[in-house]
């Protein structure tokens, strides 16, 4: 029996743990960010209706766009605000082990499993950097 295409589950690529810590978190550029006063961030994400099957065709007949919203605590805004492009996995769990009271492990632990699910959620991309040697140029 074949699987349908959309009802299978996206495969993760498996990352090594070296390669992870040095990867770099990029925030998508569609999804918005207002902080609060209290240090809570509120992200707004506009929604694909073609993602949506029948509930998309609703939604097409709408005049504004469908806006998805996460609402990120004190630490889901301590990691959003590293999710730069340019700050790795490995920083960012150093800053949450500082800044929270962590052991390095916990706050490694933690990071995984959140970066995923914002990766899941097409929040972020996380940048690896890359296995190629750059090739020496000249004789």
């Amino acid at each position: 029996m074949s699987r349908i295409p959309w009802f299978g589950k996206r495969r993760q690529a498996t990352l090594s743990p070296s390669v992870w810590r040095r990867s770099k978190p990029l925030a998508n550029a569609s999804v918005r960010s207002e902080v609060l006063d209290n240090g809570v961030i509120v992200l707004s994400v506009p929604m694909d209706p073609r993602a949506m099957g029948m509930l998309g065709w609703l939604v097409r007949t709408r005049k504004e766009p469908l806006i998805k919203r996460y609402e990120l605590d004190v630490v889901g805004a301590f990691v959003w605000q590293k999710c730069d492009g340019k700050t790795t996995v490995e920083g960012i769990a150093r800053g949450l082990a500082e800044s929270f009271q962590l052991t390095p492990a916990e706050a490694e632990a933690s990071l995984k499993v959140y970066l995923e699910t914002l990766t899941q959620r097409r929040l972020i991309a996380l940048w690896t950097p890359s296995n190629s040697k750059p090739k020496k140029s000249g004789r």
